[in-house]
């Protein structure tokens, strides 16, 4: 696993492409609830892209979620539908990305086309000819509920891209991870996932006799023990569709959280070898996206100086240990780079480590776990010690 610190990370601005009169006038229909969150505009050739489509739903509501802007979240609550339409080429890649509809404020569409643009999708089904497929996908800020459910919270499915999904409400049944007062979300050794009380293992595809093969999910863990918001993350496709099925029965006793129920996502892992099925499943542990207190507030302070900007000798880096790899991503042979956030203190740790570009099936956490061990010899202005900011990349690489 190569690391390659302090890369700078350009960040490009979104200008929104004002709407034609047609696509303003077919606004209403396209932000309806009942209209489907997600569709293919071209041609399929009779290929069943539900399983497709299901998985590009997870990847993009993940960073979505993760841009989403401060108006949006409590308390303001800003509501506010985006529709937009692009082509995704055999590899995954995107092009064409442009407006539908827009939801009349500029954060609220930069935040949805972003999550498309940044988001690395998976290639299309090997079993399509095409070159490529035209896609359309609506986003919904904070929709209004009807008024017989207005005390439950919006649910969603695993292809709805709808925010908020599960906000916090009052409840005696315990918390949801996301409440944990640990700003950087509980560890590993903090919360217990719950044990099986009735799991089955999927069924072996024909085509995979006799073969080595790998599915892996992605899915929470609800407080009654079933598993919900199901996806399909990586491996061999027939065999992820019957790991998606053989899921949906299993049955768990409830996740802690110092000894409280709660809700959990967690990864899934099937692993076949020589015609025997193993399985592990682990917790998809929060992380931070941000740093506890804006940059801008502790430059403007003080706190916080910059290398370039404020004329810094730069921190050098006198233990890097490599980050662990998770087993997801071992088992789906994921590869590829995250990008942190870091502030290196005058002491020459750090003082705090955040994902910048995130990458996926556990490689973040176990990215952030291992910038938190480094030590440097620290930043310095004018031969004084100084917290400085950087960006670090992390590359994970299977050989």
């Amino acid at each position: 696993m190569k690391v390659k610190p302090f890369v700078i990370v350009l960040v490009f601005a979104l200008v929104l492409r004002p709407l034609s009169r047609a696509q303003q006038s077919g606004q209403a229909t396209l932000c309806d609830n009942e209209s489907s969150p997600v569709a293919i505009t071209s041609d399929t050739q009779g290929i069943n892209f539900g399983p497709y489509l299901h998985t590009l739903t997870h990847h993009i509501r993940e960073s979505w979620h993760l841009l989403i802007p401060d108006d949006a979240r409590p308390p303001q609550n800003k509501r506010g539908c985006v529709v937009i339409e692009f082509k995704i080429l055999k590899d995954g890649h995107v092009e064409g990305a442009g407006y539908r509809s827009s939801s009349g404020d500029q954060a609220l569409d930069n935040a949805a086309f972003q999550a498309i643009t940044v988001t690395t999708l998976p290639p299309l089904p090997t079993e399509y000819k095409g070159e490529s497929i035209n896609v359309r996908i609506r986003f919904l800020y904070n929709p209004p509920r009807e008024a017989a459910n207005e005390a439950e919270p919006p649910r969603s499915s695993g292809d709805a891209l709808t925010y908020p999904l599960a906000p916090l409400v009052a409840s005696d049944q315990g918390p949801s991870i996301s409440a944990s007062a640990n700003p950087s979300g509980p560890t590993a050794e903090e919360i217990r996932l719950g044990t099986p009380v009735h799991t089955i293992d999927p069924i072996v595809p024909k085509g995979l006799h006799g073969k080595s093969a790998a599915a892996i999910l992605g899915a929470t863990m609800q407080m009654d023990g079933t598993l919900a918001d199901l996806s399909a993350l990586g491996g061999d496709q027939g065999f992820e569709e019957t790991a998606l099925d053989a899921v949906h029965q299993w049955r768990y006793t409830p996740a802690t959280l110092n000894g409280k129920p709660v809700e959990a996502k967690v990864f899934i892992v099937f692993l076949l070898r020589h015609g025997e099925i193993k399985t592990s499943i682990e917790p998809d542990l929060p992380y931070p996206t941000k740093p506890r207190k804006p940059i801008e507030e502790q430059r403007a302070s003080g706190e916080l100086f910059g290398v370039v900007v404020d004329h810094v000798k730069p921190p050098k880096p006198i233990y890097e240990p490599n980050p662990d790899y998770s087993e997801p991503a071992r088992a789906a042979k994921y590869q590829g780079t995250v990008v942190l956030g870091l502030i290196v203190g005058r002491d020459g740790t750090p003082a705090d480590v955040w994902v910048v570009r995130k990458l996926g099936l556990g490689l973040d956490q176990k990215a952030v776990q291992a910038v938190r061990q480094w030590r440097f010899e620290p930043g310095l202005k004018d031969g004084e010690p100084v917290s400085v900011f950087a960006n670090v990349e992390v590359g994970f690489h299977l050989y």
